[in-house]
């Protein structure tokens, strides 16, 4: 039962979809003067506008916020960076990667340029968010995240400088309240 949760310790588990989206800032907001809160990452990410506008969400947020990684890959990773203050769990994973597409209907001309066009935009924003937080990644970083695959360790997101040697730590004690994909 919700009630049996300390209001200040959320774990975000599942999927990010701009509906999951909107009920995680809804429960953020709904508990900001619940005192400092803390978040659980627990996503291999969903749909990139959806991880953007966690990110957003995150970095606007006007309370006492720490979001902690324990899987926080794709979507999920961007809204990672959008933290005011950021932790790693010891055994975190945090993964970036090339904006992922899917098409649907018919595969002519015009409907392939248009998800080109779409995949592009995402594409470069995703770029954005993640040059802007990890300025000095090396080439062969850009082609993993390319290729799919830019797995980044505890060690080296403090040498990026995004993380500090003591952001790696447990999640704070106490059971926290679930928040899931779903009505």
């Amino acid at each position: 039962m919700e009630n049996d949760h300390p209001k200040n310790l959320l774990s975000i588990n599942g999927q990010l979809s701009a509906r999951f989206v909107d009920k995680i800032c809804e429960r953020l907001i709904g508990n900001r003067d619940q005192g400092p809160l803390h978040v659980l990452l627990c996503s291999d990410g969903g749909e990139s506008g959806a991880g953007v506008r966690l990110y957003e969400f995150f970095s606007h947020f006007s309370g006492d916020l720490t979001v902690y990684a324990s899987v926080a890959q794709s979507a999920a990773a961007i809204a990672f960076l959008g933290a005011p203050k950021k932790k790693v769990l010891p055994y975190g994973t945090v993964m970036f990667h090339a904006v992922m597409t899917q098409m649907g209907g018919l595969a002519n001309i015009e409907n392939l340029r248009a998800a080109i066009e779409v995949a592009s935009g995402q594409d470069r924003t995703l770029r954005a968010i993640v040059g802007k937080h990890l300025p000095n990644i090396t080439k062969a970083e850009w082609k993993s995240y390319d290729d799919g695959h830019f797995y980044v360790s505890f060690d080296r997101l403090v040498a990026l400088g995004l993380l500090g040697a003591s952001d790696q730590c447990d999640f704070p004690a106490g059971r926290a309240a679930h928040i899931v994909p779903g009505l």
